[in-house]
C-alpha cells in the first residue's frame, strides 16, 4: 500500500480506538485473516489496548471462514482456496463442523444461516479503524446504521452507487490521512477515494457526507456500510 503519514493531532491517538481505554499495542485494520501472503507493505495499524487486540479475533475469523466457504462455494476443507484458511479450520475442526450447519449449498446457490451479532461486531470495528486511520476520528457511540450483504443480492444500479467516490459536506482535519485522498471534480466538489489494501481481497472508504461513512468490500463478495450521522 501507498505509504500516507499522519500529521494531524495526536492526542486523539493516546486511547485505544475502539473502547478509548489505555493503550498496549497496535491493531492492523483490517486484520491479517481478511488478506492473503504475502501482505502489503504499510498496512493500516491503528491504536489498541490489548484487550480490543484479542478481543475481535474469533469473530474476524468467523466471518473470514464464512466468506471463505461462500467464495469456494463448499464447506469441504479441500474445495477452499486460501490456505490460511485451511490452516484454521484443521487446527480447530470445529469451526468447519459450524459453518457446514450455517450453510447449505444447492443447485441453485445456498442458503445461509448466519450470526448476525458476530458479523456486526467485525464490522463495527473495522469502521471504527477505517474512521480514526484515515480522519483521525474516534467513534465511540453506536452507529446510526450498519449494513452488509452479499454482492450478488445488490442490483446493478446498488452496486454501482455503492462503489462509487463519497461526496465531502465537510473537509478532514487539517494533516490527517484523508486529506491526502480528495479527489476535486471539475465543479470543485470534493470527493474521498477507495483505498485499495489488496486486490480481491480488501478494499474501504471513508468519507463525511452529512455523516461519516465507511464502506468496505471483502473478498469481492461481501459488502458493508456503516455510519454515524453526528
Amino acid at each position: 500500500m501507498l505509504q500516507r503519514r499522519d500529521y494531524s493531532d495526536k492526542r486523539q491517538r493516546d486511547y485505544c480506538t475502539y473502547c478509548r481505554n489505555e493503550l498496549g499495542t497496535r491493531d492492523h485494520v483490517p486484520s491479517k485473516v481478511f488478506l492473503e501472503k504475502p501482505y502489503p507493505d504499510n498496512l493500516p495499524v491503528v491504536p489498541c489496548c490489548q484487550k480490543c487486540n484479542e478481543g475481535f479475533s474469533l469473530d474476524e475469523q468467523y466471518l473470514a471462514v464464512l466468506l471463505e466457504c461462500i467464495y469456494s462455494g463448499s464447506c469441504e476443507l479441500e474445495k477452499l482456496k486460501r490456505n490460511n484458511i485451511k490452516q484454521t479450520l484443521k487446527d480447530r475442526p470445529l469451526i468447519l463442523k459450524q459453518m457446514s450447519q450455517s450453510i447449505k449449498f444447492n443447485k441453485n446457490g445456498h442458503e445461509i444461516n448466519i450470526n448476525e451479532k458476530r458479523i456486526e461486531n467485525v464490522i463495527l470495528k473495522l469502521s471504527k479503524g477505517h474512521l480514526m486511520f484515515e480522519f483521525n476520528t474516534p467513534e465511540v457511540e453506536p452507529p446510526s446504521s450498519i449494513f452488509y450483504d452479499f454482492v450478488s443480492t445488490l442490483n446493478k444500479e446498488e452496486r454501482e452507487a455503492f462503489v462509487q467516490p463519497i461526496k465531502l459536506t465537510k473537509i478532514p482535519e487539517i494533516g490527517c490521512r484523508a486529506c491526502s485522498n480528495i479527489l476535486v471534480s471539475n465543479e470543485g466538489e470534493a470527493y474521498t477515494n477507495w483505498t485499495n489494501v489488496q486486490d480481491h481481497s480488501y478494499q474501504y472508504i471513508v468519507g463525511y457526507c452529512n455523516a461519516y461513512i465507511v464502506r468496505g468490500v471483502i473478498r469481492d463478495i461481501f459488502v458493508y456500510e456503516v455510519v454515524w450521522d453526528n
